[in-house]
C-alpha cells in the first residue's frame, strides 16, 4: 500500500514539471487570480501628487495616503493648491487608521495644510484609532506653529489617547518644551494623569527633561503625585539617575522618604541603579535618624 504522503508529492512534482515544461507558467503567473494574490502582498507604486487628481476625487473613508492627491501633498510639505485638492471633497477623510489630513499636516508642521484644511471646515478634534488628534501629533514632534494655531482654533485640551494622555501630556514625555509651554497657556491641565495615573511631570522627571520640570512645576504640578505603583516624580528620577531633576523636585516640596507599593524609596531605587551621584545627592539631604 502507497504512503499517501508520497502520493502527494509525487502529484506536486508531476504537477511542477508540467507546468515548466508546456508554458502554463506563464499563463498561470499572468492570471487574474495571481493578480489578486499578489494585490494582498505587494505595496501598489507610489504616484505623484498631482497624476491622475480629477479621477481619483471622490467621498470616501481609508484613503491611501500613499497615493492620495491630497495626502501626499500635505505629507510633502511642499507648497501646493490645496484648494484644487479639497475641490468637492470633504477635509475630514481618513486613512485606513484613521489619520486625517489635518493630523498628517500637524505632525509634519505643515502650517499652509493646517491653515488650508481648518478653512474649509476640518475637524480639529477627530481622533484616530490610537485616539491622537492633530493637536497630539503636533505635540509628539514638536510642531509649535502647527499646535499654536490650532490651540487658536478649538482644539480641545482635554482629549485623551488610548494610554489616557492628553496633549499636554506627550509634549512633556517628548520634551517638546515649545509645544508644552503653549498648552499650558491656553489652559492645559498639567495634574492630568494617564490610565495608570501617570502625570506629566513623572515623565519628565523620568526623561530627566529640567525645562519641563520647571515649566510643569511652575505651573502647579503636585510633586508628590503617585501612580498605580505608587511611584511619585521623586522616584523616577531617582529611577533614571536624572539628579538636577531630583534637585528640582526637592526644592519643589518632594518627600524623600516616601516608598512605593513595592515598599522602595528614591534611594532604594537609586542603589538598585548604581546611580551614584544621585545616591550621594540623596544622602545628603536625607534626614538623620
Amino acid at each position: 500500500m502507497f504512503n499517501s504522503k508520497f502520493v502527494i508529492l509525487f502529484i506536486i512534482l508531476t504537477a511542477a514539471v508540467i507546468i515548466a515544461t508546456t508554458g502554463a507558467y506563464e499563463r498561470i503567473y499572468n492570471s487574474e487570480f495571481a493578480d489578486k494574490i499578489r494585490a494582498l502582498f505587494v505595496k501598489p507604486p507610489e504616484v505623484k501628487p498631482f497624476e491622475g487628481l480629477l479621477d481619483n476625487v471622490t467621498h470616501h473613508s481609508g484613503v491611501n495616503p500613499s497615493t492620495d492627491p491630497l495626502f501626499v501633498a500635505v505629507r510633502a510639505g511642499k507648497p501646493a493648491n490645496y484648494s484644487m485638492l479639497l475641490a468637492g471633497r470633504t477635509p475630514d477623510l481618513v486613512d485606513g487608521t484613521g489619520m486625517t489630513a489635518l493630523m498628517y499636516a500637524s505632525r509634519g508642521d505643515n502650517i499652509d495644510a493646517v491653515k488650508a484644511l481648518i478653512s474649509a471646515g476640518a475637524d480639529i478634534n477627530i481622533q484616530d484609532i490610537g485616539g491622537y488628534t492633530a493637536l497630539m501629533y503636533g505635540a509628539e514632534t514638536a510642531a509649535a506653529e502647527s499646535t499654536d494655531y490650532l490651540l487658536k482654533h478649538g482644539a480641545n485640551l482635554s482629549l485623551k489617547d488610548v494610554k489616557g494622555r492628553t496633549a499636554l501630556a506627550i509634549a512633556a514625555n517628548n520634551g517638546h518644551n515649545k509645544v508644552l509651554d503653549s498648552v499650558i497657556q491656553w489652559g492645559g491641565v498639567v495634574n492630568d494623569n494617564t490610565i495608570d495615573n501617570v502625570t506629566p511631570l513623572m515623565m519628565a522627571a523620568r526623561n530627566g527633561d529640567t525645562a519641563s520640570v520647571a515649566l510643569l512645576i511652575e505651573a502647579g504640578a503636585a510633586v508628590n503625585s503617585r501612580d498605580n505603583s505608587g511611584k511619585m516624580p521623586l522616584i523616577y528620577a531617582a529611577e533614571y539617575g536624572n539628579v538636577e531633576a531630583a534637585k528640582m523636585l526637592v526644592a519643589a516640596g518632594a518627600d524623600i522618604a516616601v516608598r512605593d507599593r513595592g515598599n522602595l524609596s528614591a534611594m532604594a531605587y537609586a542603589r538598585r541603579n548604581s546611580h551614584s551621584e544621585m545616591i550621594n545627592y540623596l544622602a545628603s539631604i536625607a534626614t538623620p535618624e
